[in-house]
């Protein structure tokens, strides 16, 4: 009869249970399988409520309205917590950065703190999520690294060509320079130069040189008092080795 043979046999698909019997795409209706087409959704499914139920829950999504994001004319508070979502800290909260396998140049860099410090509060201040802010540091460690060592080179080259030029006089010129930072300067001046390393500088030893050799030619007016000396106007000259005749 036409209606038997129109009759489909739901057993061939799922059993009393709800479950899935071996081969039941096969034996599912055309319609069925023309819609199912190359998905691999229900190659997972076991039970065809379990399926109906990923299926709605996956509808469900697709169908809710996408949370609104800030613009220009929101809140701080409501940029706040929408930067709170995407991983920035709380105003009590700090990144946690860890550097790990850094180069010689970068780790010195880490190790000086303040100016990391200074950058990773203006980053947290600004709501910046803790994975951006890793890349931001990272790249700032990789620029100063390299400025340090331009600069590194400038300085060895500045040394390399003061000490060409003073040759022999190399001795003599050094003990004038120690002159004029000892008495051509003041206390406070002499402690910033020697804490900063800048004492050695070649630009600096190349004006304390210069000073010295003013003092000693009388270039510099004896008995004026100066930022580090007494002002009896014997002070420099002592400190250089220059007798009054």
């Amino acid at each position: 009869m036409a209606g038997e043979e129109d009759t489909f046999d739901i057993s061939t698909v799922i059993d009393g249970e709800g479950n899935f019997v071996e081969g039941w795409q096969q034996n599912a209706p055309a319609e069925f399988k023309e819609a199912l087409g190359d998905s691999k959704y229900y190659d997972t499914q076991k039970n065809v409520f379990s399926a109906l139920k990923s299926g709605l829950e996956a509808s469900r999504k697709v169908g809710e309205k996408a949370p609104d994001l800030p613009t220009n004319e929101s809140s701080d508070e409501e940029w706040q917590a929408h930067l709170a979502k995407l991983g920035a800290p709380g105003k009590d909260e700090t990144y946690g950065l860890e550097f790990k396998d850094l180069p010689e140049s970068q780790q010195a860099i880490v190790e000086q703190k303040e100016d990391l410090q200074e950058l990773t509060s203006m980053l947290q201040q600004a709501g910046t999520p803790s994975r951006v802010a890793a890349k931001i540091v990272q790249s700032w460690l990789s620029k100063v690294a390299a400025r340090n060592e331009e600069s590194d080179a400038a300085l060895a080259k500045r040394e390399a060509a003061l000490k060409e030029s003073w040759g022999e006089k190399a001795t003599e010129n050094q003990g004038i320079v120690d002159g004029a930072v000892k008495s051509f300067l003041s206390d406070s001046q002499r402690e910033f130069l020697t804490e900063s390393g800048m004492v050695d500088h070649p630009v600096v030893k190349s004006i304390m040189l210069e000073v010295g050799n003013r003092i000693k030619t009388g270039r510099v007016l004896p008995g004026l008092p100066t930022p580090g000396g007494k002002g009896d106007g014997g002070s420099l000259a002592e400190a250089l080795g220059v007798k009054p005749d």
